[in-house]
């Protein structure tokens, strides 16, 4: 259940991170901004957290669930960052695969679309 908890979190952080716009323009542009998509991204990324914290309070006493959360966010955030900062390709592969990247960008907005000629 530990991993299934740091999973949830782990894409949470990566939610939370796709709503600064740096991170979304190292993904889809420099021209590009999450615009409104930046509340959607973080209201997903707070219920991956509180469902984290649901299921290290099921698996253990409240007491014990909180500081096991509590490092799992610290770990889940150390690995989001040293993501972004050593293998941003691996992170956006990442965010339009395993988060909503597919769901949520417009095709334009796409790194991988190509126009129609």
């Amino acid at each position: 259940m530990m991993i299934l908890a740091f999973i949830m979190i782990f894409l949470g952080f990566v939610q939370f991170a796709m709503a600064i716009d740096s991170h979304y323009q190292a993904v889809y542009g420099r021209c590009q901004k999450p615009g409104r998509r930046r509340y959607l991204f973080q209201a997903v990324a707070c219920l991956h957290l509180l469902a984290a914290l649901w299921v290290c309070t099921t698996t253990w006493q409240l007491s014990i669930a909180i500081i096991v959360w509590i490092g799992l966010i610290q770990l889940a955030a150390v690995l989001v960052a040293g993501l972004l900062t050593w293998r941003s390709s691996w992170y956006g592969a990442l965010w339009r695969f395993g988060c909503l990247g597919r769901l949520c960008a417009d095709q334009k907005h796409d790194i991988n679309h190509t126009p129609s000629v």
